[in-house]
Parts: C-alpha cells; sequence; structure tokens
C-alpha cells in the first residue's frame, strides 16, 4: 500500500549548535511513502520525505543556516504491529547529503549519517 506523509518536523535543542529543526518541505515532490505486511503480525513502513533542515549556530559561525537533502530521505521500521505508528523508531536507510538552501547543487556541506527517530500519528 501506498501513503502519503503530511506535516512531519522535528525540533531538537544541542550544546554545540544550537537548535536544530528538520521540517517536511514538499510532501508533492517525495514518493508515496511505502507500507508492507512482513508476516501476518508485522508491517514494514518506509516513509519518503523532502526536507529543511535549519542550524542555528553551525560550526564557523556565520548566522542560521538553512539546508535542504540531496536526495529523497528514506526512513525505515521493519517491525511495526501496529498503522499508524505509535512511538515506533525508525531508522535512515542510508546517510542523507545536504546542501545550503537554494544555493548550488553539488555543494555538500553536512551529511546525516544516523536519524533515529521515533514517530507517532498526532490528531
Amino acid at each position: 500500500m501506498r501513503v502519503r506523509v503530511i506535516g512531519f518536523g522535528v525540533t531538537a535543542d544541542t550544546s554545540d549548535v544550537g537548535g536544530v529543526t528538520i521540517a517536511q518541505s514538499n510532501n508533492d515532490t517525495a514518493p508515496l511513502s511505502l507500507l508492507e505486511a512482513v508476516s501476518d503480525r508485522t508491517l514494514r513502513t518506509t516513509p519518503f520525505l523532502d526536507w529543511t533542515m535549519s542550524i542555528e549556530e553551525p560550526p564557523g559561525g556565520g548566522g542560521r543556516l538553512e539546508l535542504s537533502n540531496t536526495q529523497t530521505v528514506a526512513l525505515v521500521n521493519d517491525h511495526l504491529t501496529l498503522f499508524p505508528p505509535q512511538g515506533d523508531v525508525y531508522q535512515l536507510q542510508q546517510p542523507v547529503d545536504h546542501t545550503p538552501a537554494g544555493g548550488p547543487a553539488g555543494q555538500v556541506v553536512a551529511t546525516l549519517l544516523q536519524f533515529p527517530v521515533t514517530l507517532t500519528q498526532s490528531t
């Protein structure tokens, strides 16, 4: 089954770069997400997302840094027993490169290697 993710966003406060916000940038550009049966009691979900990342105090200074992912992000959880998710942990399927938002393509300035994130549907 294919589903569309609408309204993804996370925020964090860190001691080294201040606040970091990741927000879904455009739910029309990413492919529909996957919901698959792994067994009679287990589901695999793979949300596909395009997002922007905002870093308040990037290394080297210069003020707020706005980044965009260079390829569609795939998160995965293959142990889901209930859909929609309720406090389930998802992992990046592969590292995600980021470029300055609106900047030249190919100028990768950050790579997100891991992103364990807990997802819960909100109403």
